[in-house]
């Protein structure tokens, strides 16, 4: 019995995971994302580019982000970032040092990344099917008990100490010395 509704839950606990990550928003805000930092790592961006063109159709030229995309790559290895990882920061930081002239070169990478900024993760389905998986933790929580197990404790409750506390008496010092 028991071993059935654990695996009820975990099948739930997968297909809620599995939901939440297969959102068309959160692929969209993925293949943004790994576009500017696979730039910015010197790695090949031919995939993600294809994908974020095809997404944002007419806002955006393949050629010209392109060529903006290694304009970034090229400033992105002269600033001070270039020997760490590439994060949301290290890339603000760098577009943000940029002056007029060099901002003005990659005006489609600039509205990219104010994209990212604004692109939600996950959508209020996903939050509230976790919302849901928690709720049904909890109560099979408060509901399931041990085989054999009568009373939700072992043995008979600890008489209050003079403190109060039913525990021994150094756990209750120590517990009232930190107050």
């Amino acid at each position: 019995m028991y071993r059935q509704k654990f695996f009820e839950v975990l099948d739930l606990a997968v297909t809620c995971v599995e939901r939440r990550f297969d959102q068309p928003g959160y692929k969209t805000f993925s293949n943004v994302e790994q576009l500017i930092f696979n730039a910015c790592r010197r790695e090949p961006v031919a995939e993600n580019l294809e994908s974020v063109v095809k997404f944002f159709k007419d806002d955006f030229g393949k050629d010209d982000l392109e060529s903006e995309l290694r304009v970034l790559r090229q400033l992105y290895a002269q600033s001070d970032a270039s020997s760490q990882t590439p994060t949301i920061r290290n890339v603000r930081d760098v577009l943000c040092s940029l002056s007029g002239g060099q901002a003005g070169l990659i005006t489609d990478v600039w509205r990219l990344f104010q994209l990212l900024l604004v692109l939600p993760a996950t959508n209020a389905t996903s939050e509230r099917s976790f919302s849901a998986l928690r709720s049904i933790k909890s109560y099979l929580r408060s509901t399931m008990s041990q085989p054999g197990e009568t009373e939700p404790f072992d043995g008979p409750p600890l008489p209050p100490g003079p403190n109060g506390c039913a525990e021994n008496e150094g756990h209750c010092q120590r517990i009232h010395s930190t107050e």
